[in-house]
Parts: structure tokens; sequence; C-alpha cells
């Protein structure tokens, strides 16, 4: 019950000038609580009802997230796959980096470039991840 009272507490604070600072608080007491891929699927699907919102970069509630690495990697590309939001996109990007499927990801980012129904600025963030990686 906790869990789910702090993520609509975190939820309610979006784009807010305090939500960075407030938003560590708030992870913090996540984890002390014991919160786990159960908040972070939350956490996630919070980013997909946000798209353009700004979630830190990556700020606690990334560093929450991939605490759960590497279990939470299918949960963050299907999220990807449903609903992109600059901040997944992000993080996937982040993942492709050291993955050794590297290719998967890469044809999410492609998708998503190219999602109509997905918002013009996450569309071109995945774009511009993509244009990075080529030149890897």
């Amino acid at each position: 019950m906790m869990t789910e009272q702090l993520l609509k507490e975190l939820e309610s604070l979006l784009g807010t000038d305090d939500f960075e600072y407030d938003s560590e608080e708030i992870m913090e007491k996540l984890e002390d609580e014991g919160a786990g891929m159960d908040a972070v699927e939350a956490l996630l699907a919070m980013m997909e009802r946000h798209p353009a919102d700004d979630f830190g970069m990556p700020g606690a509630v990334v560093h929450f997230i991939e605490r759960s690495y590497p279990d939470y990697v299918p949960m963050l590309a299907a999220s990807v796959e449903r609903a992109p939001a600059l901040q997944t996109v992000w993080m996937l990007n982040r993942i492709i980096n050291g993955s050794d499927e590297k290719e998967k990801y890469l044809a999410i980012l492609k998708n998503v470039s190219e999602n109509a129904s997905a918002e013009a600025a996450v569309r071109k963030l995945a774009a511009d991840f993509l244009e990075f990686q080529a030149g890897r």
C-alpha cells in the first residue's frame, strides 16, 4: 500500500521545480520499504503516461530502476515498444551501449523513430540515438 501511495505522490510532482529533489526522497522511501519489480513496472508505466516529462538524466527514478539490471531490461524494451517516452528511449540507448543484443534494441529504436503515433520529440530522440549508434 505504501508503494502505491509513494508512486502517486511522485506522479503528482511531475513538472514541478521540486521534482528532482523530492523524487530522491520518494525513491529512498521505496527502497527502504523493499519495493522491487512491481515498482519498476509502475515507474515505467508512469513514464509511458508522461512521454515528454523529465524524470531526470538520469535522476533518482532511473537509478532506482537500474538497480534491477538486468531484470528490468525486458520490461523497458516492452515499454518502449508499447508507448515510447523520452526517458525510456534514453534508458534503452544506455542499454544498447553495453548490450550483447544491440541489434534487437536498435530495431526498437528504429520502430520508435518511424512511429507516427509517438510524440515528435520522442521520435527525434530515437532517430538521434540511431545516428549516434551507427557512428560507433
